[in-house]
């Protein structure tokens, strides 16, 4: 299936707009590729940089969640073991779109074929907003694993914050 990308590609720079990002030269800017360390669920640092896996929010380390039993649990720190593990040793390769009112990189970011933004989102330990949820919706990865996340009581994607 062939997907237009001129859409695709305007929602995103408004999104990044809308975030305050910079997006000046974003298109032109170059991929910037290494082994990368996870910090959380969304945050990887490359080699000089910190990036922010664009258009989607995952908890923090140290932020708690309760199960579907009420139970708490650490889903902080799951959401960044899983994106760890995701990505091993390999080489992540990252599109940047900006930069957020923290100077970090803003960027979409790929293990080979596999875009990062969305996996962490179709694991349940992200949720997706702008350009994410819309690729999630048209590839299908969004409605392919919701029983996935229902199964793991994580619903709505990482499950219900604690104070």
């Amino acid at each position: 299936m062939m997907i237009n990308r001129k859409p695709l590609l305007a929602i995103w720079i408004a999104l990044v707009a809308s975030l305050g990002a910079d997006v000046t030269d974003s298109m032109s800017a170059p991929t910037i590729q290494g082994t990368a360390s996870v910090i959380d669920g969304d945050t990887i640092e490359l080699p000089g940089e910190r990036i922010r896996l664009d258009a989607i929010d995952a908890p923090e380390s140290s932020q708690l969640c309760l199960d579907a039993a009420g139970k708490r649990y650490r889903c902080g720190q799951k959401s960044a073991f899983a994106l760890a593990n995701m990505i091993g040793r390999s080489v992540v390769s990252c599109l940047p779109g900006g930069r957020d009112r923290y100077k970090r990189v803003i960027a979409i970011c790929f293990k080979g074929p596999i875009n990062l933004n969305a996996w962490i989102v179709s694991q349940g330990w992200a949720v997706a907003f702008g350009l994410v949820l819309s690729r999630c919706r048209l590839t299908g990865e969004h409605e392919r694993n919701e029983p996935k996340r229902r199964d793991q009581g994580n619903v709505p994607a990482y499950g219900k914050l604690t104070n």
